[in-house]
């Protein structure tokens, strides 16, 4: 079958990772729905004079109906769906554990080959219910189809990511950034180019059937580091507060300045991602704490994640 032919529902193609995954398969000339909530705010997604290869179709991954209607005729289905902050309905486990089964159930019914993209972290046995959610999603996937691909990618930088950019944002409005758990925990972030390409490999038939992947960029840094970055990229006088859970004999959080180079092999390509952001600080910075708290919380595996940036192979799979 022709590339052409070839139809992929994706939801949450509308997102971060969406956008560059739409983009990457839209380039290799695939046919494509995307599933989205919003189906009228997803124009920017069709290419120019590729109209007819790229539609939005209103779903709901809580939805089994909508869910079924937007699979109808697909032979791949990709699911990015995923929230970090929960909000009304929007609840982790109805998301991430629910919305999960329920789109791989309308996949198995149609035959469609089912690609799940999950987080960095998720374990059943975490502290943290986001990672929690995501391991039962995980769960939930496998047993609906057994031969689905997962995918398990760490924190992504790129244009307009909701991690460098709205720290830089804060940076630019606040005399400090918040050093949450101390600074201390590791991160490996990956491209978020390099994660649309590995999940382009697997609708490519490159990976193997029922095996879970993790996706991580070449550099390991702790968060204390990266909030070094990103002070020094925007040119920020600020400094870095340390917050960490009090005890009735613990000293009071610490501050330090922000070197003016701190060391950071990728600096060159996370600056550019983070400089093309506008400098409108978010509305929503509480948010984005919680969400951050609760990355810090999912406890990541301490081993490197083998991948390379910028046109990488998916890592080797895991148990």
């Amino acid at each position: 079958m022709k590339k052409s032919d070839t139809l992929i529902t994706i939801f949450g193609g509308s997102g971060f990772l969406g956008r560059e995954v739409v983009r990457t398969l839209a380039e290799r000339r695939y046919r494509l729905c995307i599933a989205v909530r919003h189906p009228h705010l997803a124009g920017h997604l069709r290419p120019p004079g590729r109209f007819e290869e790229i539609h939005a179709v209103r779903a709901n991954v809580c939805s089994p109906r909508s869910v079924t209607a937007a699979v109808r005729d697909a032979e791949i289905v990709i699911n990015l769906v995923g929230i970090l902050v929960e909000d009304g309905a929007q609840q982790f486990d109805a998301v991430h554990a629910e919305g999960a089964r329920i789109v791989a159930r309308a996949a198995a019914q149609v035959g469609a080959q089912l690609i799940h993209v999950s987080a960095i972290g998720a374990d059943a046995r975490s502290p943290a219910r986001y990672a929690q959610s995501k391991a039962r999603g995980e769960a939930a996937v496998l047993a609906e189809v057994p031969g689905a691909t997962i995918f398990r990618p760490s924190i992504m930088f790129g244009p307009h990511d909701d991690f460098f950019n709205r720290f830089a944002a804060m940076a630019r409005i606040l005399p400090f950034l918040p050093l949450i758990g101390g600074g201390d925990t590791r991160f490996q972030p990956v491209f978020v180019g390099d994660v649309a390409n590995a999940i382009a490999k697997a609708v490519g038939g490159q990976t193997r059937p029922g095996t879970i992947y993790e996706l991580g960029g070449p550099d390991v840094r702790t968060f204390k580091e990266l909030m070094e970055f990103v002070l020094s990229t925007i040119g920020g006088n600020g400094c870095l507060c340390r917050s960490r859970s009090r005890s009735p004999n613990s000293r009071p959080p610490s501050c330090s300045s922000s070197p003016d180079r701190p060391s950071h092999p990728s600096k060159s390509s996370c600056s550019s991602a983070i400089m093309s952001s506008p400098a409108k600080p978010s509305r929503r910075a509480e948010h984005l704490l919680r969400s951050i708290s609760i990355l810090l919380r999912s406890k990541p595996s301490s081993r490197r994640i083998s991948a390379t940036r910028h046109g990488s192979n998916v890592s080797q799979p895991i148990a």
